[in-house]
């Protein structure tokens, strides 16, 4: 049997086998070399996993949110990733800003 994860197969019951083992570090290498994903998203979709071995399952109502909507994982890094751009941007400007002001003072 096999998980669709972020479109990739991966295989539920190594899966099973690593968590059963207590063995989490290894499925979160397995998670992450198999999907191409980050550390942070192969850990949580283990600790998912940990909880509920079939959180990713189709139908599994632990997937959606109180409005009855699929709870996307990789759409919330996306929104992370525009509001980490941001706060570079503003530091990047306060440093700019403050360059300017010091050369004013001396």
């Amino acid at each position: 049997m096999s998980l669709i994860i972020h479109g990739v197969p991966l295989s539920k019951d190594k899966l099973q086998q690593l968590i059963a083992k207590n063995k989490k570090i290894q499925a979160i290498h397995y998670v992450k070399t198999t999907a191409n994903l980050d550390l942070r998203k192969s850990k949580k979709i283990v600790e998912n996993l940990m909880k509920n071995i079939n959180y990713y399952d189709e139908g599994s109502s632990e997937r959606l949110n109180e409005n009855n909507q699929e709870v996307v994982y990789s759409s919330s890094s996306a929104i992370n990733k525009k509001t980490g751009k941001g706060k570079l941007f503003m530091i990047v400007i306060l440093l700019i800003a403050l360059g300017y002001y010091l050369q004013k003072i001396f």
